[in-house]
């Protein structure tokens, strides 16, 4: 399959999320949007991998997520791949993120449970700080 954006984690990057809640916020939107589509969740060494059913567009709403969470979430490594009626998420990272990305990886059930929008972020957020990430503005 084609790679349509890749990027590889920092080395050593701390477990820290630099996006501000307006940031965060537009993620969350932006996720329990594409993942209408999403058609499997599987559990790969290091990390997931989310597997969309392709639709027009959203292989650029895809990589605008993975574009803008690479940015923030330097700990983590994407690969976005595109089969034409696929398109395959993977994120990874090193032993230390394990916890993270446990977390991160169920976002598509945790959002399915909360379906309300505001309530969501609060939960997402508790869930990923107890796995140990730091959200940068709470930490100034």
């Amino acid at each position: 399959m084609p790679s349509y954006f890749s990027r590889a984690a920092a080395p050593a990057a701390p477990l820290i999320c630099t996006g501000d809640h307006a940031q965060v916020r537009a993620q969350i939107d932006g996720y329990r949007a594409a993942f209408e589509h999403l058609i499997q969740v599987e559990a790969i060494p290091r990390g997931f991998r989310w597997i969309f059913r392709a639709q027009p567009g959203l292989a650029a709403q895809l990589r605008a997520l993975a574009e803008r969470e690479a940015d923030c979430c330097r700990f983590m490594s994407f690969e976005l791949t595109d089969d034409g009626a696929r398109i395959v998420w993977e994120s990874t990272g090193d032993a230390s993120a394990s916890p993270v990305i446990d977390e991160i990886a169920r976002l598509p059930e945790r959002l399915r449970d909360e379906p309300r929008a505001g309530d969501d972020l609060a939960l997402l957020k508790r869930s990923v700080e107890a796995a140990g990430l730091v959200f940068a503005a709470r930490a100034r």
